[in-house]
Order: C-alpha cells, then structure tokens, then sequence
C-alpha cells in the first residue's frame, strides 16, 4: 500500500505544547535524526530520478526533517529497488557482496540511541552480515571492532541476531545472542541504548539480547545500511528509523505497531492495533498514537504523519492504555453519498478518509483525547468556516452502515477543525471522520490531489490535480525566493464545464525563470464569487548547470593528500566530497560550505595514509556529481 507522509511542525493550542512529527508521532526531528521509507524518496542518481523497481538506488532520502540522505555512489555498491515486499511496499535489497548505502552526518548522542529496522535475509554467505553500523567519522563500514560503535547484525553460525555499543573508552558491549531469525522472514529489529546502564535488543517487539554498558558511546555520525565492516547483507531493508534518544516503552510499542501495520508483520507482543486486520478493513496507513507506560508516555501524534488527523492526550491515560489510529484511503475526497445517520441539512457531506480508532483501557479514570482534523495535512488546503454546529465527528461501528454524531466542533483554528474530549468509552473501537451538515456555508473544501514541482530542461514544471471543483474560475501560480513573500506568475482557468467537475482534471505550467537558487510556489484557487483557498507550499531547488562548474585536484599524482579547487558555486552553499577506493570502500568524505562567492579551495587529509593505488574522488552539488580520479604514488 502506498504511504503519503508530509513532514511540518504544529503549535497545538491551548495546550502549549509541540505535536510529535516522528515515526507513529514518536519525538520530533531534533531526536528523529534519520527516517529512511524504501517507499518514499528512493533515486537512480543524486535525487532527481526517481528509482524503479529492479534498478539501482543511488540517493535514498531522509525523510525526519534533517536532510541527511543516505547515498552511495558507485554503482557496485548501490541496493536495488523491489516493489511489492511486505504488504505490498517496496524495499531497497542487498546482493550480499558490495551492497550498501550510507547516511553521513547523523547528529548523534554520547550516550543514548534507540534504532529500528525493517529487514529479512535470504541467506547468511559471511560470519556476520550487517543490517546497520554507526561508527565516528570517517570510520563509515570500519573492519575495526571499536569503530563498530552501534549496530545489528545476524551471526551465520546459529542465526541469532545481535548487535553490538562501544563506550567512549573503546570497551566493546556485544548484546548477548538470543533469538533465532529465520530465512525469508520478516522482522522489526530494535536496538535500545537507555544510557542508564543497558543496551536492550528487540524483535518483532519481544525481549531479545542484553548487555550492561556504562552509558556511553562512542560517536556514530556515519550510519551504515546494509552492511558491517566487509560483511553485508543478502536481503531486504524496507525502512529505518534512528533517534539519538532512548525512547520509552510507550513509544516504542507505538512504533512497533506501526510498523507492523505498515509491512503486515505480527508481533510478538504489544499489539495494540486492531485495525490493519482483514476483518476490519486494513487500515494499514500512517499508523500513529498515544499512551502510557511506567517509563513513560506519548502524549501526542501530529496530523502530518498520520494522514490528516492529530490526536492528543486530555484526561491522561493510565499506565498500559494506548489509543493507536491508522487510515485506509491513498487520496481523500468529499462523499456525498454515504452519510447515512446524519442530521438534517441542506448540504450534507464527509471526508472519504476515515480512521480507525483502537482504545486499550486497563481500568481506573477514564481517558479522553482531542481530535483536530487538518484541512492541509489531508493534502488537500483550503479552509473550514463557521459555525461549529455544522462539524460533526463521525462514528460507525463497521465498516458500513449509518453514522453517528459524536459531538459538535469544539473550535476552528484556520485550516484545522477541533473535537475535544473524546472519552474512550463514549463509543470505543471503530471508524471516524468529519462530516458537515452544510458543504456549501462550511466546506469540506477537498478539491487539490495534488501540487507538485519539479525541474525539466526547459525549467520548473509545477503540475496539480483536482478530484473536484465546484464554482471554480480559475487558478493563480504563485511564486516566491523566501517562501514568504509571494508574486503572481500566472493565471490558469479552470477546465471544468462551468466551473463545475466530480472527475479529476489536470494541470500544468512551465516557470522558464527560476530567479533563485530555491524557489516556492503556491496555488491561488478563485471561486467565481471571488471567495480563494492556498494549497500548501513546494519547494523546488534550481536546476545546476553542470558545465558552470568546475572541479580540480592538485598535485595529482600526489603522496596521498591534496587539494580540491571548485568554482562556479554560489556563496553560503554546501558540498559533500567523498574518496572511495577501486573496490568501492569509502576511504575519507566531508562536507564543505563554499564561504567565498562562486569557489573554493579545500585541503583533503585522510585520517589513514593512503597506499598506492588509484582512487575516484566524487563532488555532490545537490543532484548534481563530478568525479575525478586520484592517482596516489
């Protein structure tokens, strides 16, 4: 099934605090340091060309916020894409001999990590296949057991996986070996690392391997896939999820369920969802939730990771209560059909998408929650009107059948309508959406699919779909440099007869000026009575000249240091080099930031003396790569 994660942060008001935007809402982007989903963001090259199932990947993408993609650059080296894995979603695979992928650059903690990996293995051809190493910079894929400093891996001698944490002291902590992984199977891997004392290990949400450590670590800012020092996998990695923090048991039972939902992948115990079951509908999507656990809670999940609805904590939920919500719906529209049950209106009406909700209740006071629906999270904008009489949440048992009315809006604060204190009890378990009981004075505005940009020779071309418009006139592109300030760049007028449509159109227009390195476009949609709604903000970096860019090294042949020389960069910009050998190992990478306008002059000193040999240096300008090789003597 197809998964449409957009990643922002909310200000949830009254209550002062932020929504959780990481994985199932668990932490936010300055903990959720990598997010890697083979069903999102996966590239044939440097991030322009999206992968296709059977061809290499180049440049997966981090989807936690913090830019920190995972590339490999030598084709020998590059995971494939598979579709259709688990549950129908793809994953990057690994040929068992030069395969790997590395994300550079993690910010990391010294002393606390928690890990999560999708994966399965076909067979085990080395000691001690990789699923994930971290190790200290420039140390990526180190043979050096104390370089090693976080990982998972899977012993071929009896199949256990383990894993392993290096205190700052270079004392190596290998997790004690546990549990049998078999071949063909799929599994959600967890590495915990407390930094009181322990370092936990998980499978498929079961206590697997343990060892003491004394809460530290060693820096693992270069975090591999798909390999430890020379061993790497012969399988499949579907998606990973790294925190420099130690997430407590509630988040990562949430976690776990999550995942299981999304790759339909049983666990072993805290199964709190029952929504991604046949019976129920499979409602696999952008699971998420709340709840508690003596070590602690998750009070929050924002509408940006679960589809379009946020939900939070009110009345507090007891140790061992959970509320877990997942979607069935790839796309959203307006229902007008099926809103059996509903009040008496003169436009009534509901978002398709619907939620299932899963409470789990131990006992003692009863728990509630606020719902807010979000108008631009659903992938849709516009914004809800007055009066809140007219919004109701929605309630259905079954996967059919008559709606009922739970209870009236409790606020509209702009493009997000607000339900608050939805008591676990009040119906339990089952299906829930907005509906309204007037479409035309307060809209359920779902008209944009889609709004994308993206670069073609001839410039930017920004494309949208509409599922439906209704008194629609036209469309005005809008264009800024600083995401804020916007200037129209044309008007575009609606293709529906008389303004009118319930089947999908498509629109598109080519920006032949990009007149900055990073340029937003927005979506002015006009009604014929002058009323507009805005689609969310894309950002599209402009298209690099390749030959406006030069790129040097010099003394080469050289001793094994030298110097790099790039022109043709704008000031403030960042560049990421890497030095591999002919084998593909990666041998030294850094990032540079060009301080003088349009160059750059950089000394290259590897931490290990080089051998004699002929290595391939690589220059990444954004999509962009360069490469030249270096002759060492």
């Amino acid at each position: 099934m197809k998964n449409l994660f957009y990643i922002k942060f909310f200000l949830l008001l009254p209550l002062l605090h932020i929504c959780q935007t990481g994985p199932a809402g668990v932490l936010t982007s300055a903990n959720n340091v990598l997010w890697l989903k083979a069903d999102v963001e996966t590239f044939s090259d440097g991030g322009v060309t999206p992968s296709v199932n059977g061809g290499l990947v180049e440049q997966w993408n981090d989807q936690s916020g913090n830019g920190i993609n995972a590339i490999e650059v030598n084709g020998t080296n590059q995971p494939t894409l598979v579709t259709a894995i688990f549950n129908n979603q793809p994953v990057l695979r690994f040929d068992g001999t030069n395969d790997r992928i590395l994300a550079s650059g993690v910010t990391t903690s010294s002393s606390v990590a928690t890990v999560f990996v999708v994966t399965k293995y076909t067979s085990l051809g080395s000691s001690n296949p990789g699923i994930a190493q971290g190790s200290p910079v420039g140390q990526a894929f180190s043979t050096t057991a104390n370089n090693k400093s976080i990982g998972i891996w899977i012993n071929s001698a009896n199949s256990i996986v383990w894993g392993r944490g290096v205190q700052t002291n270079n004392t190596q902590c290998n997790i004690s070996q546990v549990t049998v992984v078999n071949p063909n199977t799929g599994y959600i891997i967890a590495n915990r690392y407390n930094g009181a004392g322990t370092i936990n290990q998980y499978v498929s949400n079961a206590a697997a391997g343990n060892v003491a450590y004394n809460s530290t670590l060693k820096s693992w800012t270069e975090f591999g896939i798909g390999r430890q020092g020379a061993e790497t996998l012969n399988g499949d990695i579907a998606e990973v999820i790294v925190y420099n923090a130690s997430v407590n048991h509630a988040q990562r039972h949430i976690i776990d369920n999550y995942l299981s939902s999304k790759y339909n992948l049983p666990l072993s115990s805290n199964d709190f969802y029952a929504g991604d079951t046949p019976g129920n509908g499979d409602y696999d999507f952008e699971v998420a939730g709340v709840g508690q656990d003596a070590s602690g809670g998750n009070n929050s999940a924002a509408s940006s990771i679960s589809g379009g609805l946020d939900i939070t904590q009110n009345v507090a939920f007891g140790n061992g209560e959970y509320l877990l919500y997942g979607h069935q719906t790839g796309t959203n529209t307006v229902d007008f059909v099926d809103i059996g049950g509903m009040s008496a209106g003169p436009n009534r009406a509901r978002w398709s998408r619907i939620w299932y909700l899963d409470w789990t209740h131990v006992g003692g006071t009863n728990e509630s929650v606020n719902l807010t629906f979000d108008y631009t999270d659903v992938g849709t904008g516009g914004l809800p009107v007055a009066p809140l009489s007219n919004y109701k949440l929605l309630y259905r048992a079954g996967l059919a059948g008559a709606w009922t009315e739970v209870m009236n809006a409790s606020s509209i604060v702009g493009d997000r309508v607000s339900f608050n204190g939805l008591v676990w009890n009040t119906q339990g378990d089952g299906y829930y959406t907005i509906g309204t009981l007037d479409h035309t004075q307060s809209p359920l505005p779902i008209t944009l699919l889609n709004f994308n940009a993206k670069n073609i020779t001839e410039g930017a071309l920004i494309n949208w779909s509409t599922a439906q418009e209704k008194n629609s006139s036209h469309f005005e592109l809008e264009k800024s440099e600083n995401g804020i300030d916007f200037v129209n760049l044309a008007k575009i007028n609606s293709k529906a007869f008389n303004g009118n449509s319930s089947a999908q159109i498509d629109y598109e227009f080519i920006d032949l000026n990009q007149t900055s390195d990073v340029n937003y476009y927005r979506l002015k949609q006009v009604d014929f009575d002058g009323t507009y709604s805005f689609s969310q903000i894309v950002s599209l970096l402009k298209q690099k000249e390749k030959n406006a860019i030069t790129f040097s090294i010099y003394p080469n042949p050289n001793h094994g240091e030298f110097k790099v020389d790039i022109h043709g960069i704008e000031n403030n910009h960042r560049v990421n080099l890497f030095l591999h050998d002919l084998q593909g190992k990666l041998i030294y990478s850094n990032s540079f930031l060009i301080q003088k306008a349009n160059s750059g002059h950089f000394n290259i000193i590897p931490e290990n003396k080089l051998e004699n040999g002929i290595y391939l240096c690589t220059l990444k300008v954004e999509e962009i790569s360069f490469q030249i090789k270096v002759v060492v003597n």
